[in-house]
């Protein structure tokens, strides 16, 4: 069986993970009026020291937190038996099936943007209720990555703080369900 690939394939530079390359996407008008060029940009919430979020400089608050997601690849032993043909949510722990007899686990959900070592032993012990073929499997590799969630407030924020200034964020572990309607969302306020 051939398992599609949905997403950009890992990179060395991310520990494996896959990543998004920026790119242009064209002028943007300013709030003085002014046509600027912009970048798509990932406010991760927390935001890197020295760097203001963009909404910050712009006079807006909106309080979001930083959670870090820790996940494996796990080669499994040839005499694994055969696995189901599907993802599975296992007490909040995604296994998802590989070709190759690999298996994804993850992920791990850690406040702030340290990534705690007991956390992924905890990970790929499923908490210590671990069967013995998936003790046995050797990790390929793993990676993390930071996921925002509003403070005080449901997920996602879709919001217009000023006229032409729309703001889809906070998806938190959803972005990949909720892309879909929080992008028919930005549509209908740019449509209206």
């Amino acid at each position: 069986m051939r398992w599609p690939r949905p997403w950009p394939e890992p990179s060395a530079r991310t520990g494996g993970a896959p990543r998004a390359r920026p790119r242009s996407i064209g002028p943007l008008a300013d709030t003085d009026g002014r046509r600027r060029a912009a970048e798509r940009r990932q406010d991760r919430g927390g935001g890197r020291a020295g760097q203001r979020p963009l909404l910050e400089t712009l006079g807006i608050e909106l309080p979001l937190e930083p959670v870090l997601g820790q996940a494996l690849e796990l080669e499994l032993a040839a005499s694994t038996p055969e696995l189901w043909p599907g993802s599975l949510v296992w007490r909040g722990i995604n296994l998802v099936p590989r070709p190759q007899r690999r298996l994804w686990i993850g992920a791990t959900l850690e406040p702030g943007e340290s990534a705690s070592p007991d956390a992924l032993t905890n990970l790929a012990n499923l908490q210590g209720d671990a069967p013995t073929w998936l003790r046995q499997a050797s990790t390929v590799r793993q990676w993390q990555g930071l996921r925002v969630r509003p403070v005080g407030q449901p997920a996602p924020v879709l919001i217009e703080p000023r006229p032409g200034l729309l703001v889809s964020t906070g998806h938190y572990r959803n972005g990949i369900l909720l892309a879909p309607a929080s992008a028919a969302w930005v549509a209908e306020q740019i449509e209206a």
